[in-house]
């Protein structure tokens, strides 16, 4: 359903997915251009900008480095 935030007068949405390690670092070194969305009875594509992209890539290199699996220690 989400959570209403005030400060930007929109619903901001959290979603959880297990991804397999070899798309992990994938997405440590490539960009996300798209986001597919499917609900029941809708398909939704995100294009993201430039700076979305890189976001997206930072974010999951955070996530790596919290949980010790970024960067890629020989």
């Amino acid at each position: 359903q989400g959570a209403f935030d005030r400060k930007t007068n929109m619903r901001i949405y959290q979603h959880t997915l297990i991804v397999p390690l070899d798309l992990f670092y994938n997405l440590t070194h490539h960009t996300v251009e798209k986001i597919r969305i499917n609900y029941p009875n809708k398909k939704h594509t995100i294009t993201l900008s430039s700076e979305q992209q890189e976001g997206v890539r930072e974010a999951v290199r955070c996530i790596g480095k919290a949980v010790e699996l970024f960067p890629i220690k020989p």
